[in-house]
């Protein structure tokens, strides 16, 4: 059976396993927020939380995986916003954090990247910073 444009643009992990490979080896995070700006916005509502967890997984085994593969030091993801909530909405925020990372730390250097992701109940800050 062949599938439309329209039917193959809803998929949400369209390209992701390689915008996630290539975000993580050339360390920008830029290149995976907009990614993640382009596929939310098609993401269900009631899927957010899931598809947040399984980013999360992703990206802290990007992190814990041997030094000489990714050479990622340390990972910090934060998202706030209405993830996933109907009706009487409330704020919710995700964070994660795995390896080394702080901002004090002068023996790692940071690649960071913010942004405003619109979902169809509103918006999401995202930021997400790689420490290598």
């Amino acid at each position: 059976m062949r599938q439309t444009h329209k039917a193959k643009s809803r998929y949400k992990w369209r390209h992701g396993a390689l915008c996630l490979y290539c975000a993580v080896m050339l360390r920008d995070p830029q290149l995976l927020i907009s990614w993640l700006d382009a596929r939310l916005p098609s993401v269900p509502l009631f899927q957010h939380r899931r598809f947040f967890r399984l980013l999360a997984f992703l990206l802290r085994s990007a992190v814990l995986a041997p030094a000489f593969r990714f050479q990622l030091q340390g990972l910090y993801f934060y998202l706030v916003g209405k993830i996933s909530v109907t009706g009487n909405s409330r704020s919710r925020s995700f964070l994660l954090s795995g390896g080394r990372h702080s901002g004090s730390n002068m023996q790692l250097r940071v690649s960071e990247g913010f942004t405003l992701v619109r979902t169809n109940t509103g918006c999401l800050g995202l930021t997400v910073r790689f420490f290598f």
